[in-house]
């Protein structure tokens, strides 16, 4: 306040801030508030005489918040959502995802998040956040597009009273724990796991005498279908 009893005097705010706070003897002042907007803040002084001062205004502003994303493929149809969220108060923000995920996680004090989770399917992921102020970012994303899995060395091998034992190799994404399905036989109606290098195998005892193609489907984590494996038994 420019005044020759400078000291003192209040100051009243209005507008996007609201408050009250007294100028120190060189008629500097400050105020500290974690109830503002953005948008015009008003400031009048009121000196000891009980003079008026002009009325000064000021804008509060901020930047939105912007965000990164990434990810990786875990085991078991899991995938690990990561990345960082940019801000002037970039701790304890909400990111929320949409697309074949839809949840929300809250960034830590660095502004960084994770989370591992299924999707939904193949698709787009986005990932948003809102500042303090209600501002939101731009989305970011990502598209989970595994290659679909293909069956591959099918192959049958006959032992004692006529079980057969199956074999093969599944090549995807994530194989580990996915389910061959094996059919096409009057007695081959069985399933087998996926081990972690994409292999599998399992016995089933035929009738005696049974011919024809045996089949081998499986389906990824994601609900993509392999090839059909086909392998002639006689």
């Amino acid at each position: 306040m420019m005044n020759p009893l400078p000291g003192g005097g209040t100051v009243t705010f209005s507008g996007a801030a609201s408050g009250t706070t007294v100028t120190d003897p060189s008629g500097h002042f400050s105020y500290l508030t974690s109830n503002a907007s953005l948008g015009q803040v008003s400031a009048v002084g009121v000196d000891l005489l009980g003079q008026l001062s002009n009325t000064a205004t000021a804008n509060i502003s901020v930047s939105p918040p912007s965000i990164t994303l990434n990810f990786t493929y875990g085991t078991g149809g899991n995938i690990t959502l990561s990345g960082t969220v940019a801000d002037i108060d970039a701790g304890v923000r909400p990111v929320t995802f949409s697309g074949v995920v839809n949840t929300t996680v809250t960034t830590r004090p660095d502004g960084s998040f994770s989370l591992t989770t299924h999707t939904t399917g193949v698709g787009a992921i986005q990932a948003t956040t809102m500042d303090l102020w209600g501002l939101t970012s731009a989305a970011a994303q990502v598209s989970i597009n595994p290659t679909p899995p293909v069956i591959t060395d099918f192959n049958g091998i006959q032992g004692a009273n006529n079980c057969w034992t199956f074999s093969g190799k599944v090549t995807a994404q994530e194989p580990a724990g996915m389910m061959v399905a094996l059919d096409g036989l009057p007695s081959l109606h069985t399933v087998a796991q996926v081990q972690a290098d994409g292999t599998w195998s399992v016995t089933v005892q035929l009738a005696m005498g049974e011919k024809g193609t045996a089949t081998a489907n499986t389906t990824d984590w994601w609900g993509q279908e392999a090839n059909e494996a086909m392998f002639f038994v006689g």
